[in-house]
């Protein structure tokens, strides 16, 4: 053999491989020669494989094959297999998103939907999450509806509670916000509203009800006005005439009269048909007496009365000062000595006993009686409040008192209503009753009224009233009231008329439509955050995340299952690279199998291979293989 050196493209093509041929090998370092045979028989292949179809020659072989919902799609030699799905789990990869309903071979998506108005889904096809079902429109409101009372339908689609209202002395309503019937009726003792008329009953007399004491009605017949009153008499005829007597003589007669005799006595003289009796009514009213107050203190009276017992004549006549002497008692007597009013002289004590006061303390206490048959002693510093009743009672005492008063009943001076203070050290006086809506404030040295719109007011901190938690608010001008705390998650919406709190299923919110702008946060943080995505390319649609889409901006890291389409850049883990121009070479020297990598053809796009007969081993520099030919022959290694 030439001693040139060759490749092993370069050796001759062998024939059919008998078992026989000599091939080199590599044993403990070292090349020698085995056979074909040989190389086949060792080591027996007892390995398990999965293959496309029956392989006789592989005994431990296995084949693939599908079923139902998977099928086998072999692209043949130097292609690849695939393992694909087909009938309902298919049509499950191109269904869009919502719920899968299986219908006869295959998978339709399908979406939840209402029919009618009072009812709105949130998520009906389920994919940001679970539908909610909740009440709307009309249906909405009456559950978010708070109180007792019936309902009214506003516009079409507003519900609210409404509340059936009487007028004033005309029509009553019980149950007027329910839960039971309402009941209308004329109030008692009605007012008849308008400035017209009011039409009756009207009907013949044949027509007459059985009658109750009380009622009215118009009589088509006679056309009068009728009442029942033990019997239907009409309003307008009387039952007869009345003759009128003076002095025993007739001197009119006829129903509804009016006299005036020569004694000037007014009458008036009316026939009653309904009792069977007459009226005579004296008008007094010429008297002669002018109207006012008469008589006081200082004034008599003086009257005269005519035959008939009026009051003709009223007279006042001033009192003056009157005479001692024209009083009964006009004298009064002490101890056998009689003093007349109005002049003076001396009363001797009948008991050389005397009474003595002092201050010094000693002596009969407050209360004791002197009545002359023994001397007394008393000391005005041991006196207590005077007294005005019982026996000897005393009038006031006009004593200076230094430190405090126990307790006064009264302050002397000051007019009703008025109020005591302090002008100075040791000095009362008082401030007169202000005018009806004033307020006390104050000068700076004495109280005064003053009035309310003169005064300024800061800022009040706190609003009487409420408890925890309420909102305030205006029930009319200047009327504040509370609404007590709502439950919680609930919102605060408005009755028309007052704030309420209502359930957020019961509110319908609105959508913000063809928004064009939406505002935009920068952000660095080390979290993971959702991109968001939409379901077409143009329209109005709902702008949705999905779990397994997620991008971190610290690491600037997008994550995700799948990436499908062309990439530019470096990919951590791709599991195809389109026509890649080069790629990234590290240097090795680590003492472990590695797999050459190889193409099937020379040019063009194609997918790298690996075999695991084939390996290197950068520690040792070791080229591996189960079989290597060469065609003229191998020089500078060791076989």
């Amino acid at each position: 053999m030439p001693s040139a050196q060759v490749t092993i493209t370069q050796l001759p093509a062998a024939g059919a491989i008998t078992g026989t041929e000599a091939v080199p090998i590599v044993q403990n370092g070292q090349t020698v020669q085995t056979t074909t045979g040989a190389i086949a028989a060792s080591p027996a292949q007892n390995q398990t494989f999965i293959t496309l179809n029956q392989q006789p020659t592989l005994p431990n072989s296995r084949s693939l094959s599908g079923s139902t919902g998977i099928g086998l799609v072999d692209g043949g030699a130097q292609s690849t297999l695939q393992i694909t799905l087909n009938g309902a789990s298919g049509a499950l990869e191109s269904l869009s998103p919502g719920f899968v309903v299986k219908t006869g071979g295959t998978v339709v998506a399908r979406s939840l939907t209402t029919t009618a108005n009072g009812i709105a889904i949130a998520n009906p096809n389920g994919v940001a999450g679970n539908p909610q079902f909740s009440l709307s429109d009309t249906v909405g409101t009456i559950n978010g509806l708070a109180g007792t009372g019936l309902m009214g339908v506003v516009g079409g689609s507003t519900t609210t509670l409404v509340e059936i209202q009487g007028t004033a002395n005309q029509i009553s309503i019980a149950n007027g916000t329910g839960p039971g019937n309402p009941t209308i009726a004329i109030t008692s003792n009605p007012t008849i509203p308008g400035t017209g008329a009011m039409i009756v009953p009207t009907g013949t007399s044949a027509q007459r009800p059985g009658g109750t004491n009380g009622q009215i009605r118009f009589n088509s017949d006679t056309a009068q006005y009728e009442v029942y009153q033990n019997g239907w008499v009409d309003l307008s005829t009387s039952s007869g005439t009345v003759d009128f007597y003076h002095n025993g003589m007739v001197v009119a007669s006829g129903d509804g009269l009016n006299f005036v005799d020569s004694a000037n006595i007014d009458l008036t003289v009316v026939d009653d048909p309904f009792n069977g009796w007459v009226d005579v009514t004296p008008n007094l009213t010429t008297t002669g007496v002018a109207a006012g107050a008469y008589g006081s203190q200082s004034n008599t009276l003086t009257a005269t009365v005519d035959v008939y017992g009026r009051l003709s004549a009223l007279a006042q006549t001033a009192i003056g000062n009157l005479p001692n002497a024209a009083l009964q008692n006009s004298a009064v007597t002490f101890n056998g000595v009689t003093v007349s009013l109005g002049a003076s002289g001396t009363i001797t004590s009948n008991t050389t006993n005397a009474v003595t006061f002092n201050n010094s303390g000693a002596g009969d206490a407050s209360g004791t009686t002197f009545n002359g048959s023994a001397a007394r002693t008393i000391s005005y510093n041991t006196l207590g409040a005077p007294s005005t009743t019982g026996t000897n009672a005393s009038g006031t005492w006009n004593i200076s008192i230094s430190g405090l008063a126990a307790t006064a009943t009264s302050l002397a001076g000051g007019v009703a209503g008025s109020l005591p203070y302090q002008s100075g050290v040791a000095s009362t006086t008082f401030l007169g009753i202000g005018a009806s809506t004033t307020i006390m404030t104050s000068t700076g040295s004495a109280p005064q009224w003053s009035a309310a719109s003169g005064i300024t007011v800061g800022t009040a901190t706190n609003i009487a009233g409420g408890a925890a938690g309420s909102v305030p608010y205006n029930t009319g001008s200047g009327a504040t009231t509370f609404l007590g705390i709502g439950s919680s998650t609930f919102l605060l919406t408005s009755t028309g008329t007052a704030p309420q709190w209502s359930d957020p299923s019961g509110v319908t919110v609105g959508t913000a439509t063809n928004a064009v702008n939406s505002g935009i946060t920068l952000t660095s943080t080390n979290a993971t955050f959702y991109p968001s995505f939409v379901a077409n390319t143009s329209g109005n649609e709902p702008i949705r995340v999905a779990s397994g889409l997620t991008f971190n901006p610290s690491t600037n890291t997008l994550t995700t299952t799948t990436f499908s389409g062309a990439l530019s850049g470096n990919a951590t883990t791709a599991t195809t690279a389109t026509n890649a121009n080069n790629i990234a070479i590290t240097a090795s020297g680590t003492n472990a199998s590695f797999y050459p990598v190889f193409v099937s053809a020379t040019t063009g796009n194609l997918a790298p291979n690996v075999d695991a007969d084939l390996t290197y081993n950068p520690s040792t520099n070791t080229l591996t293989a189960g079989t290597m030919t060469a065609t003229t022959g191998i020089f500078g290694g060791i076989f």
